[in-house]
């Protein structure tokens, strides 16, 4: 057991060192994973001192599990990212699924029927359902619906909701460049490649496509009936702000070819220019579809 405990040791220690020259996100990799082995080993050791000469079977079986549990801990070792380039692509990806399922919620929107033009028995699920869904783990899903709430809108927010489709499905070919960007610099990247500067852009990059992330959401959010012009606009603006500052992060990256990434970020910028010519075109019309819905809810309340 002495023996053991020794390797943990130095285990921790060789973890710890492998920390130097990595990034916030490759750190947290290696700390998780560390944490999680000599937790496990941890558990197991004082389980079978304690059970030491007992006829208990449950208590052996607990042994069993503690057991497989380490196996558990050691195969994750094995899948955690071994450069700053692998890493920040695997958190990156991650982004990329939960913004596919953000596009779903959003394919999945439907005019209201002809039977409730307004949409006036779902107001007060929307707004139960919106606040229930304001949390982070929802934002880390893609989800932004409820229910059925996603059956109502009118033909002018529908047109707000197709425009909102395409950019979304544009901005996520913008995040998937990103991940063939990046993987390529780590298969050609050398040693000197691993320096500050280098780490510095791909955090920064990896933090503008959670920001992107988010405000999608937002965005998503506010397509929901009423739509609020206000907050449709800041969000167009929002997104269109981080969208450039990731090009020019990408662009700070040398000998590195990014042509296809900064086409797919103009033809996002320009996805979002054209709903934010539909969004004040159609404003006076959702401003007052916004009043009308505002004083449905005040009459029933």
């Amino acid at each position: 057991m002495g023996i053991c405990f020794s390797m943990l040791q130095e285990f921790l220690l060789l973890a710890h060192r492998s920390k130097i020259g990595s990034g916030p996100t490759l750190a947290d990799f290696f700390h998780e994973s560390a944490k999680r082995f000599a937790h496990s080993i941890y558990s197991f050791f004082k389980e079978a001192v304690s059970c030491f000469g007992t006829l208990n079977e449950d208590r052996k079986l607990s042994i069993q599990q503690l057991a497989d549990s380490v196996w558990e801990a050691c195969a994750f070792l094995k899948t955690i990212p071994t450069t700053n380039y692998a890493a920040i692509v695997r958190e990156i990806t991650r982004v990329a699924k939960s913004m596919e399922g953000a596009l779903r919620q959003l394919k999945n929107l439907k005019p209201a029927s002809s039977e409730n033009p307004t949409n006036e028995n779902t107001t007060d699920e929307l707004t139960t359902d919106l606040n229930e869904k304001d949390d982070d783990d929802d934002v880390d899903n893609g989800s932004f619906e409820g229910g059925e709430i996603g059956n109502g809108l009118s033909p002018d927010e529908m047109k707000m909701a197709e425009s909102a489709v395409i950019f979304f499905s544009d901005t996520l070919i913008v995040i998937k460049e990103l991940v063939c960007f990046i993987t390529g610099l780590g298969r050609h990247s050398k040693p000197s490649n691993n320096d500050a500067k280098s780490v510095r852009l791909l955090e920064l990059s990896f933090e503008r496509c959670r920001n992107i992330k988010l405000c999608m959401y937002e965005l998503g959010v506010d397509l929901y009936p009423p739509q609020e012009v206000t907050a449709l606009k800041l969000g167009v603006v929002d997104t269109s702000d981080e969208i450039r500052k990731l090009q020019e992060d990408v662009r700070q990256f040398e000998d590195a070819s990014c042509d296809s990434f900064l086409q797919a970020c103009e033809c996002a910028l320009s996805s979002l220019r054209n709903m934010k010519t539909e969004l004040d075109s159609l404003e006076p019309i959702l401003e007052a579809s916004e009043m009308h819905i505002c004083e449905l809810c005040c009459v029933r309340h």
